[in-house]
């Protein structure tokens, strides 16, 4: 096992990172941050985005890091497809697995399921069936982390659970019995048949519930259709009563003066939200991770707006994992400003994060409304897209946004 790493890891591209500058999931309570096996730490595999390093894959060697106060730790970086077989190779546990193929897909390095399979050898179902691990609680997603020997077949069943007590009872015995694929897959079933969590499992389930106390999944709510008001308008051109016609003469000129007004309005916000959304990405190149607890006296002194350290709140708090407390946070600075396209971005990607796509397509299409040719936007829409099966609709806004990478690459080049 140490050779095969070993041969793995060799001849890495391998980049000094500060720890400070990677976010990832917090340990479970129990870990200790003890050495494995006496085998040397497999060196993370993380990928850049906003500003910060995402860690997807070898958590335990950044914990470890943190614990013994390292200032950097020796990393992969994926930086593009040339990187992700290599960093494939590295990954043992199901979770980390399921993390990568979501980074790689979120940043873009990937334009799709089908690409990421096709570049694997895996079947575009794989994918998937990897993806879904995300869908678990978190508390569930922290204790796999220390789980190398648990696979995805053994956790399918609980991902069809729609119950997220009846997960935690589940992945409670799976940890105590062992149970193998199969024996899950009946222990699911018999759950669902309302069978009730077995009673020697509660303390388990009372260390594993502590993590998400709060956490809600509430189905997105199905958009109202506007389709009535539309079709009124057409029923009422088609009246042949003259008298009517002239009576309605006077208001029909009234709502023909504003599309012209929002249209100079949409124009003049687009230009003062790329600006913000500028000042913001300069605000996170001097702020940093936004994990230092002086941030905010950063960010002052760099004469940070109410709703920019609002803003900036909310973006720390995910990049802690906190996405419920996250979007509230965002909530307020969407109240502050309500076209405000870094907020409803971000809500989006907590919304994303927390496995509800339905919520984080409403708040990206938001942002995309108001700045429509940002790749980052439209890569996040993209994403959610595809999670609910909607794959052409996610294919086209891929290409848009690798469209406009590839002309803002491009510009440089020319001067």
């Amino acid at each position: 096992m140490q050779k095969s790493t070993e041969s793995v890891t060799e001849h890495l591209p391998l980049e000094e990172i500060r720890v400070t500058s990677i976010s990832c999931l917090d340990p479970p309570v129990e870990w200790e941050g003890e050495a494995e096996d006496g085998e040397p730490p497999l060196p993370p595999v993380l990928v850049e985005e906003d500003d910060r390093y995402s860690l997807l894959v070898h958590h335990r060697t950044v914990w470890s890091a943190r614990a013994s106060s390292k200032l950097a730790v020796r990393s992969l970086v994926v930086r593009s497809a040339v990187h992700i077989p290599i960093a494939h190779k590295t990954v043992r546990n199901c979770l980390e697995e399921a993390l990568l193929f979501d980074g790689l897909l979120r940043t873009g390095i990937v334009p799709n399921r089908s690409r990421l399979a096709e570049m694997l050898g895996f079947s575009r179902a794989r994918i998937t069936q990897v993806l879904n691990i995300l869908k678990l609680p978190l508390a569930i997603r922290q204790r796999l982390l220390l789980a190398d020997h648990v696979s995805e077949f053994q956790l399918r069943p609980l991902v069809k659970l729609d119950d997220e007590k009846r997960q935690l009872s589940a992945f409670s015995r799976l940890m105590v019995d062992k149970l193998t694929g199969r024996q899950m897959a009946l222990f699911a079933a018999s759950e669902e048949a309302g069978g009730e969590p077995a009673g020697e499992l509660s303390d388990i389930e009372r260390i594993m519930a502590a993590p998400v106390e709060g956490h809600s999944a509430a189905p997105a709510e199905p958009a109202s259709s506007a389709a009535p008001e539309d079709v009124m308008p057409a029923r009422e051109a088609r009246e042949p009563k003259e008298p009517e016609a002239r009576i309605e003469a006077p208001h029909a000129p009234q709502p023909r003066p504003q599309p012209p007004q929002p249209q100079v309005d949409v124009a003049a916000s687009v230009v003062a939200q790329r600006q913000s959304y500028s000042r913001v990405k300069q605000l996170l190149e001097s702020l940093g991770t936004l994990r230092e607890a002086d941030w905010q006296e950063a960010a002052a002194r760099l004469k940070a707006t109410r709703e920019e350290m609002i803003l900036m709140e909310g973006l720390s708090l995910l990049r802690k994992g906190l996405y419920e407390r996250a979007v509230e946070t965002l909530l307020r600075c969407v109240n502050l400003v309500p076209d405000n396209a870094s907020a409803y971005y971000y809500i989006g990607r907590c919304y994303n994060l927390l496995e509800e796509p339905g919520r984080a397509e409403e708040h990206l299409r938001k942002a995309c409304e108001i700045i429509p040719d940002d790749p980052e936007f439209l890569s996040e829409l993209a994403i959610v897209l595809e999670k609910q099966n909607r794959q052409s609709e996610a294919a086209s806004f891929y290409r848009k946004a690798g469209a406009l990478r590839k002309s803002a690459n491009a510009k440089p080049r020319r001067t």
